[in-house]
């Protein structure tokens, strides 16, 4: 090689490495950053889940795909998640005594092994099986269909439903409209939203993607182009002192939604639990201020939905866990209960919420 290739060799390979070592830098630094304000509603973890993890139901829209096993990865998680027959997560024994744990994405939660949900740490403390029949998305609505598809095969003999604070207010106003227009023919299967493989293998891997990628959605918001953010400020609207009036709509429908499923409950003989589990954003006043600023909204009202729900749980005279002061707590403490860019709960915030439900159910 002659000396000027050999010089563009090196000054080529010097580029190279640099740029990779800056890379690294900053992979390095924004790996210690804290996240942007609303970055659980900013970085789309969904688009990054497998195609073939839930199947299309005329009744509940959508269910846990009876025998699916694969790894679902971010860049805060890499998590094998399987259902059996039943389309519950894990390989649960269905021998002895069984309560089901019924809800979304709090309680199906694929961001940790299932050895380490709440359900599966709730079985532990109690000796006896908690089933995880939790899916993502899912509204009251659904969780009382699910139960009762579910119940008459495992025999339980309680019914855990988390009530997420983050959007079952709006999913309970809404499904019965979707499920309308689905029989109707009017209402398709949701949309196919999914990353392309490099997406996914960025998303997977590297911290400055996710950064970059927050920072890209949250610029298409502030135009107005992007139609999540409609949906994720009119979701946030309650969370606020002008969102009162629509708070208010919104808890009626939830108050039909959640007396369906006391009733269903009750005509199984079973018992019942509600777990109240709030937004990651909601323990922190300062934290939800910030979150609310990013889609344009303000005087904050982070506690107004949670009081709103625990209202009507007392009216239904329905034994509730409220899982917000002991997860203020752990974060209080400096422990990281909910995943810094996810907003679902992080192994150490299952083991909180597993402790807070066991002196629940055994009080």
């Amino acid at each position: 090689m002659s000396t000027t290739r050999r010089r563009w060799a090196f000054r080529l390979g010097a580029l190279v490495g640099a740029t990779a070592l800056g890379f690294l830098v900053a992979e390095v630094v924004v790996r210690q950053r804290a996240p942007e304000a609303g970055a659980e509603f900013l970085y789309d973890a969904p688009s990054a889940m497998p195609k073939a993890m839930y199947q299309d139901d005329p009744e509940l829209l959508q269910v846990a795909a009876p025998g699916f096993d694969e790894t679902v990865a971010t860049f805060n998680y890499r998590v094998r998640v399987r259902f059996n027959s039943l389309g519950l997560r894990g390989d649960p024994k269905l021998k002895g005594r069984t309560w089901l744990a019924l809800g979304d994405s709090i309680t199906m939660a694929v961001q940790v092994d299932e050895d380490a949900t709440f359900s599966a740490e709730l079985s532990k403390k109690l000796g006896f099986s908690v089933l995880n029949a939790g899916v993502d998305g899912y509204s009251t609505w659904q969780a009382t269909g699910r139960y009762q598809r579910l119940d008459p095969v495992v025999n339980a003999e309680g019914a855990l439903l988390t009530y997420f604070l983050g959007n079952d207010l709006a999913e309970n106003h809404l499904f019965p409209y979707k499920l309308n227009e689905r029989r109707r023919g009017g209402l398709p299967p949701p949309p196919e939203v999914r990353a392309n493989p490099l997406e996914r293998l960025l998303m997977q891997h590297s911290a400055l993607y996710t950064y970059w990628r927050i920072a890209e959605k949250s610029a298409r918001i502030a135009t107005g182009t992007d139609p999540a953010g409609q949906r994720f400020r009119n979701e946030l609207m309650i969370f606020t002192a002008g969102g009162r009036q629509e708070l208010q709509n919104l808890t009626a429908k939830s108050r039909d939604a959640l007396t369906d499923f006391k009733r269903a409950v009750e005509a199984r003989g079973d018992r019942l639990m509600v777990a109240l589990a709030p937004p990651s954003f909601a323990i922190d006043p300062a934290v939800a201020a910030a979150t609310l600023a990013q889609f344009g909204l303000h005087d904050p009202a982070p506690d107004a939905p949670r009081q709103a729900i625990l209202g009507v749980l007392q009216q239904l005279a329905m034994p509730t866990c409220d899982l917000s002061p002991p997860l203020q707590e752990a974060a209080a403490a400096g422990g990281a209960p909910f995943f810094k860019y996810d907003g679902h709960f992080t192994a150490e915030g299952h083991r909180v919420v597993a402790a807070a439900l066991a002196d629940c159910l055994g009080s």
